[in-house]
C-alpha cells in the first residue's frame, strides 16, 4: 500500500514511522535498519534513529564533506514517488531519483533529529 511521504525537511522521522507501520518488523528494509540502530557513547545510549527524507539527503550531501563517512553512491529515503518506487540520492552528486523498492540496493544513512 502507497502512502504518499513527505518530502521536506523534518518528514523523515513520520515517514519511517509510517513505513514500519506498514512493513511491519518481520523482514529487513532501510526504515527499520534505521529505526533499529542504536550506538552507546560516553555512557549515553542513542536509540531515536530514522531514515531521512529526500530533502534531508540533499542537505546531508551538501554538508556531506563536513559529515564524513559518505561513500558516493545512491543512498535511500524515507520519501516514496509511488507505490513501486522510493526516491534515492546520490551522494556523488547530489542528484535525486528514483528506484524500486523491491529490487534495487542502495546504501542507508540514519540521522537523528537535535
Amino acid at each position: 500500500m502507497y502512502i504518499q511521504e513527505g518530502r521536506a525537511i523534518g518528514t523523515g522521522l513520520s515517514n519511517t514511522n509510517t513505513i514500519i507501520s506498514i512493513q511491519g518488523t518481520t523482514t529487513t528494509y532501510a526504515a527499520r535498519v534505521c529505526a533499529d540502530y542504536s550506538i552507546t557513547v560516553n555512557g549515553i545510549t542513542y536509540s531515536d534513529w530514522y531514515l531521512p527524507s529526500s530533502d534531508e539527503l540533499i542537505r546531508l550531501y551538501r554538508n556531506k564533506t563536513a559529515i564524513g563517512g559518505f561513500v558516493s553512491q545512491s543512498y535511500w529515503s524515507s520519501s516514496e514517488k509511488n507505490d513501486g518506487y522510493a526516491i534515492e540520492v546520490n551522494l556523488s552528486n547530489g542528484a535525486g531519483g528514483d528506484a524500486r523498492k523491491d529490487t534495487n540496493l542502495k546504501y542507508v544513512r540514519a540521522i537523528m533529529a537535535f
